[in-house]
């Protein structure tokens, strides 16, 4: 039987130790696995595919909405301005398997043109993201997307 110090440590190794924590102290839930190829967005209701950009949100409550890039998770809450959320998750480009809190985020245009979707990535780490900045390129944070997405809602696009 696993004791529980090797199961918070196993939490540990893929990241979740956060999550847990937060879980723990009864703050905003934390992200939930994707099912890529199955689960689709609620906001474009496309199948979730593409790792690096995916992205959460969730209710106080535990209810979670999935998004296949971070702009559908922008657009989603501008369109919901009056759903209340506990937290918002996108993925680590540099590990799409991790999410990481949408507020902490560096976003930039994204690296490839093989995600023609998708236009900007998620970075947890201010350097890590320096490095793939294009020259005339600004890194953007979590309140200038979200304001850029109001923006632009308001304009109909």
């Amino acid at each position: 039987m696993t004791s529980l110090l090797q199961r918070v440590a196993g939490y540990a190794r893929m990241g979740f130790l956060p999550t847990l924590a937060a879980s723990l102290a009864g703050c905003a839930p934390g992200p939930v696995p994707i099912a890529f190829g199955a689960d689709r967005c609620v906001d474009c209701a496309h199948v979730i595919r593409d790792k690096p950009f995916a992205a959460q949100a969730a209710t106080p409550e535990g209810r979670v909405y999935k998004f296949d890039s971070v702009e559908c998770l922008a657009d989603w809450i501008g369109r919901h301005p009056d759903q209340p959320l506990g937290s918002a998750w996108v993925a680590d480009y540099e590990h799409p398997l991790r999410m990481i809190p949408a507020a902490s985020a560096v976003y930039l245009p994204a690296a490839s043109a093989r995600y023609p979707r998708a236009h900007l990535a998620a970075y947890a780490r201010t350097s890590a993201a320096a490095t793939r900045l294009a020259p005339g390129a600004t890194p953007l944070r979590w309140p200038q997307l979200k304001e850029a997405a109001r923006r632009r809602l308001a304009l109909g696009r």
